[in-house]
């Protein structure tokens, strides 16, 4: 089971699993954090959700991408599902079915 960031986690760096920072955790709520980009960030948050924010996007980040949650930092899983960053104002895709 993935770590759930909470509240406490507000204001936390956000690593790749290289131990890059890729931004801060600004909110949490039940079912993600969100994350501030650093500016020069752009290519590695590119690289490692596959997904290119534009200039102020938060991005929202799924409980199942974070591996785990330090006091100091919270540290994403070196592989995740892409479903697991996306931005927020993205329809959610549809699973046939």
């Amino acid at each position: 089971m993935s770590p759930t960031v909470t509240d406490d986690d507000v204001g936390k760096p956000v690593e790749s699993a290289d131990g890059e920072t890729l931004g801060t955790v600004v909110s949490a709520d039940a079912e993600r954090a969100h994350l501030d980009p650093e500016p020069d960030m752009t290519d590695s948050i590119n690289a490692v959700f596959d997904w290119e924010p534009a200039s102020g996007d938060i991005v929202p980040l799924e409980d199942d991408a974070i591996d785990e949650i330090t006091d100091d930092a919270v540290r994403l899983r070196a592989e995740f599902s892409a479903e697991s960053v996306a931005p927020d104002d993205e329809p959610e895709p549809e699973l046939d079915g």
